[in-house]
């Protein structure tokens, strides 16, 4: 017997017909910490909405409110398929969290802002680009994170296709990384409490990148070190 029981809270339906994948979902405090987290949902068809769930639960009925028109505060489609989505501090001077979008074509970075003197039906927001960083390689994943310890702000690291890692800070395209033994792009995180990166290669090991600080530059190690031998294939990430 469980001691847990789960109850649907929200729901809604994103288009018709669109295609979505483990990266196609995101939520984050865009507008500050005191506000809920906002769910943003991004497309393989180039639609990107973001979502501020007003539901709530009923004790009279037993159910929740579910979705409202007004939930829905933006909906508008890119130029292109959308990739993978993150949430960081990816403006140089500022602390305001920003919205980092992966496209086959290039990785751009939004301010998302509420609109002024927002309605009865509900907030509204708008997308405005900070910076945009044109990719030379087709892109599968994105990882972000205050990478080589700093504080304050986000990095942005672009996994391509053929494994290749390219490496942003914030504006900046700092450097890329030919990684060993993989044939093909793998789930790969961040560890921030350690400054490491943790990727499954082509022979089923685990294995982490450490970035360290020279000369003010950020250099990733070009050997990593086998973690476990895993047997199996990794699906996916936490």
């Amino acid at each position: 017997m469980s001691l847990f029981k789960t109850k649907e809270w929200w729901r809604t339906r994103c288009g018709a017909n669109e295609t979505f994948d483990k990266h196609s979902l995101l939520a984050a405090p865009l507008f500050g910490k005191e506000r809920q987290d906002v769910l943003v949902v991004g497309s393989h068809d180039g639609y990107l909405r973001m979502y501020s769930p007003s539901s709530r639960w009923v004790d009279e009925t037993k159910s929740p409110t579910n979705y409202k028109s007004t939930d829905l505060m933006i909906e508008t489609r890119l130029d292109d398929c959308i990739v993978d989505m993150k949430a960081g501090k990816f403006v140089s001077g500022s602390q305001d969290l920003r919205l980092a979008v992966l496209t086959p074509s290039k990785l751009t970075v939004y301010n998302v802002a509420l609109v002024d003197q927002s309605t009865e039906y509900g907030d509204r927001c708008e997308l405005k680009i900070a910076y945009e960083h044109p990719l030379p390689r087709f892109p599968a994943s994105l990882t972000t994170g205050p990478f080589g310890g700093v504080r304050g702000r986000d990095f942005l690291c672009v996994q391509c296709l053929d494994g290749t890692l390219l490496f942003y800070e914030q504006e900046m395209f700092a450097f890329s990384q030919v990684t060993r033994n993989r044939l093909l792009a793998e789930p790969i995180i961040y560890v921030p409490r350690y400054d490491l990166f943790v990727a499954a290669s082509s022979s089923w090991y685990l294995e982490c990148h450490r970035h360290v600080f020279a000369r003010c530059v950020v250099a990733s190690s070009a050997r990593p070190r086998p973690l476990i031998k895993l047997g199996v294939a990794v699906a996916t990430r936490a």
